[in-house]
């Protein structure tokens, strides 16, 4: 297949820097995996000269991910989140380097994991929009080196899509936008292109009204395993992925805490310790419904529950 052809909408000498950029990282991590993990915690130039290095080739999505292995290392479990990172990087480099089986996949996936993103002026001016009422279900507030980042997450009511609001705020002079729980925002988003379909430009606060009934469909915990599954064989390079589930409840294993089914199938989750506390008594319903944000890097979060039409939010 033809790189320039497959990613045609960047012009070919940064389709030349992306192949530089795969083919160095490549080269990097088979270095990684032969002299060991521990060489990481025992030399951070390691990190540092190869996100340079991305980064000089434009693969700036990449560059982070790589810097971000120094708070991973500060972690108890370091060694296998950093593993499952590049795992998925070998998923990339094999994917380019081989050609044969790019053609399965979008090349917006590829290009936004690896840092060539699409400028917002470009994402509307594709198209691909959706009218609804939107409710917010759940916001996750994160720190990546120096920026501070917030995902909000969205139900459309109407049409039963998810939507992400992903904001980076530099500093405090740079505030977030303000969006209220138990609202119905009504506004025509863009989606950004891709297999799974989830970020969106923005999301208008400019018309809102108290919330209507929900028109909700659940899932299982087996089924929303299975859905996550067709997600990831859709985009390899999913990161967050949200979704709607019953039946469950929540249980602790040594020092784990879990969502578990009826049948004692079991999904690892992420929230601490007083966020569980706070709706713990709501879970004991079987009537229980949980939002759930699924993390490809191993953090499963639940962002709020719906008890009938009380909505408790972590």
């Amino acid at each position: 297949m033809d790189l320039n052809l497959y990613f045609s909408r960047l012009k070919p000498d940064k389709v030349h820097s992306l192949v530089g950029a795969i083919e160095l990282l490549d080269q990097w991590i088979l270095k990684i995996l032969e002299d060991g993990l521990r060489i990481l915690e025992q030399d951070d130039s390691r990190l540092q000269e190869i996100s340079t290095r991305l980064s000089d080739l434009g693969a700036g999505a990449l560059s982070k991910r790589i810097r971000l292995f120094k708070e991973f290392i500060a972690t108890e479990n370091w060694q296998e989140r950093i593993l499952h990172e590049l795992a998925t990087m070998s998923k990339l480099t094999h994917l380019i380097q081989s050609k044969s089986s790019l053609s399965l996949y979008d090349a917006e996936d590829i290009l936004a994991y690896i840092g060539f993103s699409h400028k917002k002026a470009d994402v509307m001016a594709l198209n691909i929009q959706q009218q609804d009422q939107w409710k917010l279900i759940g916001q996750l507030n994160e720190k990546e080196e120096q920026l501070r980042l917030r995902r909000s997450w969205f139900y459309g009511n109407s049409t039963q899509s998810i939507a992400l609001v992903l904001e980076y705020q530099v500093n405090v002079f740079s505030p977030y936008q303000v969006y209220k729980f138990n609202r119905d925002y009504h506004d025509k988003v863009y989606f950004y292109p891709g297999a799974v379909k989830q970020r969106i430009v923005q999301l208008s606060t400019d018309k809102s009204s108290p919330p209507a009934n929900w028109n909700i469909t659940v899932k299982s915990l087996e089924e929303s395993i299975e859905d996550f599954q067709k997600a990831l064989l859709a985009n390899p390079f999913l990161q967050n992925f949200v979704q709607i589930i019953t039946g469950c409840r929540i249980i602790k294993i040594k020092d784990q805490f879990y969502l578990q089914d009826q049948n004692g199938l079991l999904l690892a989750i992420a929230n601490n310790i007083e966020q569980l506390n706070k709706i713990y008594p709501y879970t004991l319903s079987k009537d229980c419904i949980f939002f759930l944000e699924r993390g490809q890097n191993l953090q499963n979060k639940i962002l709020s529950l719906l008890l009938g039409e009380l909505h408790i939010f972590v």
